[in-house]
């Protein structure tokens, strides 16, 4: 069964990240062939995976220290900051349950109480660069 949630909140936060910490994350990142749990064919991006003490250390710290305080938690309580590439409009990634399958993360902090998604590029209208909320209608870009 997936988890089922009484009501759907979104926020836009101007300016959460800036140009000189998005480029540090990019530089630091080393991408990979994103997986998922269960349906390989569920997604086609890369995804980077940027802890704490990695190149962009202080940069991944300082993010994720203003995305728990959006829910009033403690930085303790994040995950790693996940970067995801979408190369050209073949990639994709189906709709989905966001919430953790991956034991050690648990571990760390618990299921997900919330999300938070930073764009740090866009793309044209019509070519993707979009995350759809499929039962609320909500499409950010």
């Amino acid at each position: 069964s997936s988890p089922k949630s009484s009501s759907f909140k979104a926020f836009a936060v101007s300016d959460f990240v800036s140009d000189r910490e998005a480029k540090a994350l990019v530089g630091a990142a080393t991408w990979r062939r994103s997986l998922v749990h269960g349906d390989p064919s569920a997604r086609t991006s890369d995804t980077a995976t940027l802890r704490h003490d990695g190149d962009a250390g202080a940069v991944v710290d300082a993010i994720a220290e203003r995305a728990a305080g959006l829910f009033g938690l403690p930085r303790s309580c994040c995950e790693s900051l996940q970067l995801v590439r979408y190369r050209d409009s073949s990639h994709y990634y189906v709709p989905h349950c966001d919430l953790l399958d991956d034991e050690d993360q648990l571990l760390v902090g618990g299921q997900r109480v919330g999300t938070v998604l930073v764009y740090l590029s866009t793309v044209p209208e019509g070519y993707g660069g979009e995350t759809k909320f499929e039962k609320s209608k909500v499409k950010v870009r």
